[in-house]
């Protein structure tokens, strides 16, 4: 179950990843691509799953950090179909009804975003307040001022 705004979005669980398997209801970010949280310290922290290279990253501290014990974000819902849809975010903004991940260190949430680096799909975070997305790429934490937020469809 995830919270968002002043309630719970049932449909949609973060649910251990183990042996590196991915469940068949995983949230996909691109072909080889999963939405993922893993755990900095005392905050979880939204990210990538790559299959094929067996490990999860998350952005933090200005670091892209690789994480074997993360959480994959899945459907768990009743029923058929999608219950989430990617939606446009730019400078900081997210769209009413965005998947919020965690609660950071300073109270703020950090919601699920994603947007191409150099070409290539990454998973990252919206920290509520910062003026952009961060991005997992290349060893860093790259900040994105164009992004895509996740946002849980109310069905």
């Amino acid at each position: 179950m995830a919270k968002v705004e002043s309630g719970y979005q049932i449909t949609l669980s973060w649910v251990p990843v183990i042996n590196r398997n991915i469940p068949g209801n995983a949230v996909r970010a691109g072909s080889d691509l999963y939405v993922i949280r893993g755990q900095m310290g005392d905050e979880w922290v939204p990210g990538k799953y790559i299959c094929s290279h067996g490990v999860g990253y998350v952005p933090y501290g200005g670091q892209e950090v690789a994480k074997d014990d993360v959480e994959v974000l899945c459907v768990t819902g009743c029923g058929s179909g999608n219950f989430y849809e990617w939606r446009h975010g730019r400078g900081g903004n997210v769209p009413k009804s965005s998947v919020c991940a965690s609660i950071a260190s300073d109270g703020n949430p950090v919601f699920v975003a994603r947007a191409r680096v150099q070409g290539e799909m990454a998973v990252g975070k919206v920290h509520l307040g910062h003026d952009c997305a961060y991005m997992p790429w290349g060893g860093r934490e790259v900040p994105v001022d164009e992004y895509e937020v996740l946002v849980w469809l109310k069905k």
